[in-house]
């Protein structure tokens, strides 16, 4: 069995840091991507949380995120999978970032989850 490399860990919590950012720091780094296509899109966030949520079990198996950590990246992942319902397109309008409660919700999650790595 191979072993998972460290790297993938470290684009998760990234991805979950900037989950945990305000609007305006989350259109920053959005803008910093290069992605093709204007506006962008904020579901590139949700992208980057998603890649690394798979391998949570692992994370977890390998000793290098507590088990308790995964009842609020659960709830990241299935606010997230609510927002992402046909009937809630606009949520990932970048502007939505900054006005929908959604967006809040899954912040205050975030930090949450920061909070209890430290």
């Amino acid at each position: 069995m191979t072993e998972l490399p460290v790297r993938p860990l470290v684009a998760f919590l990234r991805a979950v840091a900037i989950l945990a950012l305000d609007a305006r720091h989350q259109l920053a780094w959005l803008g910093s991507l290069g992605l093709p296509g204007e506006p962008a899109l904020a579901d590139e966030l949700a992208l980057e949380f998603d890649a690394g949520y798979r391998l949570l079990p692992q994370f977890i198996s390998n000793g290098w995120l507590q088990a308790d950590v995964r009842e609020l990246l659960d709830a990241i992942d299935a606010a997230l999978a609510t927002m992402s319902e046909k009937e809630n397109r606009d949520v990932w309008a970048v502007e939505a970032l900054a006005t929908d409660q959604r967006w809040e919700d899954v912040r205050g999650l975030a930090r949450s989850v920061l909070t209890s790595l430290q």
